[in-house]
C-alpha cells in the first residue's frame, strides 16, 4: 500500500506473510509489527515509537532515501536487515543481527547476540557496532567502512575495499583485512 504519510497508532500486525509498507512522507511504526515473511519499510524517514516492535523471521528491507531510519526498540528481533538507502541508520536488535547489503551514510548497530552478514556493507561516514559479549564478523571483502567504532563485542572481524579508520574499540580481540 502506498501512503503520502504513515503511522502506525494501535494494535498490532501479526503473523503476515508479506509486509510491504509505503510512504512518500515519513513512516512511523507506533504499533507491534510481526511477520513471518518479509518486511519491506520504505518512506522519507523510517522510525518507531513508544514501546512498538518488530519481530521479522525473514529479511526486513529499509529505504528511506537520504533521511533517517531509527529502528531502536530494544523489543526488536530481526533476522536479517538489507538497507538500500538512508542516511543516519540506527538498529537494535534483542537477539543475534545478520545485516545484509546496505548503503548508508551513518550505521549505528547494537545487538543482543552475535552481529554478521551476507552482504556487502558501503557506511561513508561513521559506523558504530555494539555487541555486548558477542561475536562481530563483518568480513565480506566488498565491504567499504568510513570510521568504525565498536563499543563492546568480544572476537571482531572486519574487512574492508579502501582504507579502513578504527574509531575506539573495546574488543577482546580485533582482525582487520583489507
Amino acid at each position: 500500500q502506498n501512503f503520502r504519510n504513515f503511522s502506525f497508532q494501535a494494535g498490532q500486525i501479526g503473523s503476515q506473510d508479506l509486509v510491504n509498507l509505503n510512504a512518500t512522507g515519513a513512516l512511523v511504526l507506533n504499533g507491534n509489527l510481526s511477520a513471518q515473511g518479509p518486511i519491506t519499510l520504505t518512506g522519507a524517514g523510517i522510525s518507531q515509537g513508544g514501546s512498538s516492535s518488530i519481530t521479522a523471521d525473514v529479511i526486513t528491507t529499509l529505504a528511506a532515501g537520504s533521511n533517517n531510519i531509527t529502528l531502536n526498540n530494544a523489543g526488536n528481533n530481526f533476522a536479517t536487515v538489507n538497507i538500500t538507502s538512508g542516511n543516519v541508520t540506527t538498529l537494535v536488535d534483542s537477539g543475534a543481527l545478520i545485516l545484509g547489503t546496505g548503503t548508508t551514510t551513518t550505521l549505528n548497530v547494537t545487538a543482543g547476540g552475535s552481529l554478521t552478514q551476507t552482504g556487502a556493507i558501503v557506511v561513508s561516514g561513521t559506523t558504530t557496532l555494539t555487541a555486548g559479549s558477542n561475536n562481530i564478523t563483518l568480513s565480506n571483502a566488498s565491504n567499504n567502512f568510513g570510521t568504525v567504532n565498536i563499543p563492546s563485542g568480544n572476537v571482531v572481524a572486519l574487512a574492508d575495499t579502501g582504507s579502513l579508520v578504527l574509531g575506539d574499540v573495546a574488543a577482546v580481540s580485533l582482525t582487520v583485512n583489507g
